[in-house]
């Protein structure tokens, strides 16, 4: 399993902004685009359970990190993770249906990946 300070530090933070924004009174469907090591969407999943969440990755190396956390974390509500290009069309983005999710979460991608990676992000938000 990887590990990054930063996602450390911030998970708690980043939390305590989605319990004040997101309804916990039912089930909701969410996608992690970029989830990094997994840290994030498994922390996220303990404390939220009534959000499933699906984490995905560009990163290949990063992916079985997300799954480590899986296996270790035995989470129900977190799937298992997918590679996504957020530089490709909406299309590509696994087989996501559109206007299937009441939330995407994007944290750490915008300020280290290419242009291409934020406008196919944004335009396939379009689509979620």
């Amino acid at each position: 399993m990887l590990s990054a300070a930063a996602a450390e530090r911030n998970k708690e933070p980043i939390l305590a902004v989605l319990r004040e924004n997101v309804n916990t009174g039912r089930p909701l469907q969410a996608l992690e685009i970029s989830s990094g090591t997994g840290q994030h969407v498994t922390h996220f999943a303990q404390a939220l359970r009534n959000i499933t969440w699906q984490p995905s990755e560009y990163d290949r190396q990063s992916l079985f990190s997300i799954e480590a956390y899986r296996a270790r974390y035995q989470l129900n509500n977190v799937m298992p993770a997918m590679h996504l290009d957020a530089s490709l069309p909406y299309q590509y983005w696994g087989g996501i249906q559109p206007e299937s999710l009441d939330l995407v979460v994007n944290i750490n991608m915008i300020h280290i990946s290419p242009i291409a990676c934020t406008e196919g992000l944004f335009k396939g938000l379009e689509q979620c």
